[in-house]
């Protein structure tokens, strides 16, 4: 049920930076459009959701926790070879500009962040239901 709650939290974290960024919508990312507009937005989101997937050893996080095919589906898509061709896609970018290596790591902290403090303010949540229970 966690794995199911991060999953969406993730998906939904990573659309609003691009909303954000990009000033596209989630239901744009999801669309079948092939406009530029969208599909670099959509690799940039692709490539995140499995950085971020992947981890860095974190309790609740696997290695890998996202598949291809897993992040294909947040999309609307069916072929997990989308997703490899998208972040093949950014790690070209990333190595060929600085500016946007920084920009992309930073996006991934901010979303680190942000499912760090969830996590936390769950867990000090379910500490002070069970504090009062024992009361």
């Amino acid at each position: 049920m966690n794995e199911i709650r991060i999953y969406t939290g993730l998906f939904t974290r990573v659309t609003d930076l691009i909303e954000r960024e990009y000033g596209i919508t989630a239901e744009q990312l999801k669309s079948p459009s092939r406009k530029q507009v969208f599909v670099g937005p959509r690799h940039v989101a692709m490539w995140l959701v499995r950085q971020i997937g992947r981890g860095s050893g974190r309790d609740y996080r696997q290695k890998d926790a996202y598949s291809y095919p897993q992040i294909v589906r947040m999309f609307g898509r069916n072929d997990h070879t989308t997703v490899m061709h998208a972040c093949q896609s950014i790690e070209r970018d990333r190595s060929e500009s600085a500016t946007f290596r920084q920009r992309t790591d930073a996006w991934v902290a901010e979303i680190d962040a942000e499912i760090e403090r969830t996590r936390f303010r769950a867990t000090t949540a379910i500490v002070e239901l069970i504090a009062e229970a024992a009361e």
